[in-house]
């Protein structure tokens, strides 16, 4: 950790977790208009947006490549405490 002259640590580097509801509200996006872009039903996507479900590691891969990255596989898990 590097403190940068101030009294506490922080870390050099911290992911950055966008949740999937997060960025369809941030682009104005419809969970329809979502689930037309993947291939998926409006009620996965839904499913995943309010975290009641994860999707499978090809679905999560696919979300990435939509969203231009914004949307990581890795943001459907919740990070370790």
């Amino acid at each position: 950790m590097a403190t940068f002259g101030l009294t506490r640590q922080l870390p050099i580097w911290q992911p950055t977790r966008m949740k999937l509801s997060e960025y369809l509200s941030a682009n104005g996006l419809t969970y329809r208009q979502f689930a037309e872009r993947i291939g998926k039903s409006v009620f996965q996507v839904h499913r995943w947006a309010t975290d009641k479900r994860t999707p499978d590691l090809e679905s999560a891969v696919e979300i990435e490549r939509i969203t231009d990255g914004a949307v990581r596989p890795c943001d459907f898990v919740e990070a370790a405490q």
